[in-house]
C-alpha cells in the first residue's frame, strides 16, 4: 500500500510485509438418520479444523490517520481482521475449531434429492502467541460459539457468543435474524452487545426488488445505551446486461454523512 494523501511528512509512506495463513481441515465424521422427519433424512457431520496466521511487526507511526473500522460495534475475528482496518496488525494467532453441521436431505417430486444445511454449532478456541510473549503472559484467547438455524427456507437465525478466557464471562453477543418476505424482498434484524467498551445496538434492514435487476436496501441503527437512532443508510443496486450501478447514502447523527456512486462494466 502506498500513502500519498494527507501525509504527515515529506515523501511517500509505504508498507510491505508477508501475510501467512495456513488452514488444515481434519477428517469429517458423518452419520445419517433416516425417517427423522417425514420424507427427509438428517445428516450430522463433525469436523475439526486448525487455522494459523502470522504477520510480522511493522513500523506504522508515520501513516496518516485514515478512516478505520469502528470496532465498538463490529464483531471481529482475531484471525481475519487483517483487511478490516487501515493499519496492519501483527499476528501470531492460531484457532482450533470443532464444527457440528446438520443437513436435511429430501426427495423431490421428480425423484431428485436435495440437501441443505439446516443448523450448525461451531466451537472455536483462540491461541494468541503474541500475548504469551508480551506483558500479559496469557496464551489462551477467546472462545467463540457460533450457532446457526435455518429450519425453514423462508427464515434463519444466527448467533455468535464470545467468552473471555480468564473469567469465563460473555465479552460479546451477536445475533441476527432474517425473514424472506417474498421473492427478492427480505427483513433482517441484528442485535449486538459488548461488555468493554459498553455497547448495545439494534439494526434493522429491509430489502425490496421493485424491478428486475433493481434492489433497494434501507437500514437503521438504534443505540440502546443512549436511546437514540445513530445512523440511516440507503443502498441502491442495479445490474444490467453489461454494467452494474451501486449507490449508497449514509446519514449519521455524529460524524460526516457519506455518499458513494460506482459504475462497473461487466462485459462489452
Amino acid at each position: 500500500t502506498i500513502y500519498d494523501h494527507r501525509s504527515t511528512g515529506p515523501g511517500t509512506i509505504w508498507r510491505q510485509l508477508p501475510d501467512l495463513i495456513v488452514t488444515l481441515d481434519g477428517p469429517a465424521f458423518r452419520r445419517r438418520y433416516d425417517g427423522f422427519v417425514a420424507g427427509q433424512a438428517l445428516i450430522h457431520m463433525i469436523q475439526p479444523q486448525i487455522a494459523y496466521r502470522y504477520v510480522p511487526e511493522v513500523f506504522q507511526d508515520g501513516i496518516p490517520p485514515f478512516s478505520a473500522l469502528a470496532q465498538d460495534f463490529h464483531f471481529i475475528d482475531p484471525l481475519n481482521n487483517f483487511t478490516l482496518i487501515d493499519r496492519i496488525p501483527a499476528a501470531n494467532y492460531a484457532k482450533l475449531s470443532l464444527s457440528n453441521r446438520f443437513y436435511a436431505q429430501g426427495l423431490g417430486s421428480s425423484g431428485t434429492r436435495s440437501v441443505r444445511e439446516v443448523a450448525h454449532l461451531i466451537l472455536s478456541q483462540g491461541i494468541d502467541m503474541r500475548q504469551e510473549m508480551g506483558a500479559k503472559g496469557q496464551l489462551v484467547g477467546p472462545l467463540d460459539i457460533d450457532v446457526d438455524l435455518r429450519l425453514w427456507p423462508r427464515w434463519w437465525l444466527e448467533s455468535t457468543l464470545r467468552v473471555a478466557p480468564d473469567t469465563g464471562t460473555l465479552q460479546e453477543v451477536l445475533w441476527r435474524g432474517g425473514l424472506n418476505l417474498w421473492p427478492g424482498s427480505s427483513l433482517t434484524v441484528t442485535n449486538y452487545q459488548r461488555q468493554s467498551p459498553a455497547t448495545q445496538y439494534l439494526q434493522g434492514s429491509l430489502t425490496v426488488t421493485p424491478l428486475e435487476g433493481l434492489r433497494l436496501t434501507y437500514s437503521v441503527r438504534y443505540d440502546a445505551i443512549t436511546d437514540e437512532f445513530r445512523a440511516h443508510s440507503l443502498l441502491l443496486h442495479y445490474e444490467g446486461v453489461c454494467y452494474k450501478i451501486e449507490a449508497s447514502l449514509l446519514i449519521r447523527k455524529t460524524g460526516e454523512n457519506v455518499f458513494s456512486f460506482q459504475i462497473d462494466l461487466l462485459s462489452l
